[in-house]
């Protein structure tokens, strides 16, 4: 089973990114922050991230400039600048989806930036990058 660490800040927002990938068959765990997503990669809990980007202390940039390359990431972020897109994906995120995002598309979102099947009949929708 594929072990999807969510890392952001807002507790509400963990909560909803959480219950948006019920049932896709994955591991989901979480993290409140950067230092808790980097201790996590080191011990070895998690084969993928969904990162927020603005987070205080480690951001996600940091995180993304750490593991980029060891462990596949999406960066989930409210900021919408497609040269900062560019920059992410640089730096080896796989995609970049936008906040807010639908609750709904979220786990086919995930899983074909990733390359992971779902457990649902319907096939994953093509990644969005923020605009």
């Amino acid at each position: 089973m594929n072990r999807l660490l969510v890392v952001d800040d807002d507790p509400d927002i963990r909560v909803l990114l959480t219950l948006s990938l019920d049932g896709t068959g994955w591991a989901v765990a979480t993290a409140s922050g950067g230092t808790a997503a980097l201790a996590a990669c080191a011990a070895g809990e998690a084969d993928a991230l969904l990162l927020d980007l603005e987070m205080p202390g480690v951001s996600g940039r940091d995180v993304l400039d750490s593991l980029a390359g060891s462990v596949p990431i999406v960066v989930i972020t409210a900021f919408h600048d497609p040269v900062l897109v560019g920059e992410l994906l640089a730096l080896g995120a796989l995609a970049v989806l936008g906040k807010p995002f639908d609750p709904a598309r979220l786990a086919g979102d995930v899983a074909a930036a990733l390359g992971w099947l779902t457990t649902t009949p319907d096939p994953p929708p093509a990644p969005r990058q923020a605009a």
